[in-house]
């Protein structure tokens, strides 16, 4: 029997050095930091602002690949023009809403223009695209075209998430982010909507709502507080 170690874009799994980029703490960002920590030699890049890019240049010169979590914004764009001027390969995680060519989800300003421009150029030309769907993956193909794609859904672990009681005719979502960018992307417009034509069930959000912080000397520029609606119809 062969037992020739596993290979990642190339390198023996074991002896690969990885860059992992991300900007925000979410818990699947940090699952995954933990899996690929047992897996690689993992070097983590929190982002904050354009201030990391001298550390981030200093840790991709040193790494085989980089991977950032999410195909948009200043830390995988800087992760990816970085890593090809280096010659190093990089691989993006496409989440979803950061890959829709929708202008109600993306936005349609020239700022949000710009960031998809930049957005489709990272998805056709990194070394791998990593879709958390299908309906993802159908979706960046739409308008870009990646290299190498491959699809891995988000996985849940049974033993702690499981049905064990009866249902209630409650209908739930988990959303977080600031309201003005959140309810659109995550559909929470027609979650309302179907609240309002189905009044005979329970409809619950529970998240984080984002805010602008007003304290200059915070480390970071939001904060975050928790939320939670519950609403069985909206009025018109």
């Amino acid at each position: 029997m062969n037992h020739e170690p596993m290979t990642f874009l190339g390198h023996p799994r074991r002896s690969v050095s990885l860059v992992f980029v991300h900007e925000s703490e979410s818990s699947f960002i940090l699952h995954d930091l933990e899996a690929l920590s047992k897996l690689f030699h993992v070097t983590q890049v929190r982002w904050r602002g354009p201030a990391m890019i001298p550390g981030l240049i200093i840790a991709i010169l040193r790494a085989d690949l980089v991977l950032t979590w999410f195909a948009a914004g200043q830390a995988a764009t800087s992760a990816f023009f970085i890593s090809k001027a280096l010659g190093k390969k990089v691989v993006h995680i496409a989440a979803g809403s950061e890959v829709s060519i929708d202008p109600l989800v993306n936005g349609a300003d020239l700022r949000s223009r710009i960031r998809f421009f930049f957005t489709r150029i990272m998805l056709s030309n990194a070394d791998m695209i990593i879709a958390v769907s299908h309906f993802t993956s159908r979706e960046l193909c739409s308008h870009s075209t990646p290299k190498n794609l491959t699809v891995i859904e988000h996985g849940i672990d049974t033993k702690m998430f499981n049905c064990t009681t009866r249902k209630i005719g409650t209908v739930l979502t988990v959303a977080s982010g600031k309201p003005e960018q959140t309810v659109l992307r995550k559909g929470l417009d027609r979650f309302a909507e179907l609240a309002r034509v189905l009044p005979h069930l329970q409809f619950v959000m529970i998240g984080e709502e984002e805010e602008d912080s007003e304290e200059e000397e915070e480390e970071d520029s939001r904060v975050k507080s928790p939320i939670c609606h519950s609403f069985s119809f909206l009025q018109e």
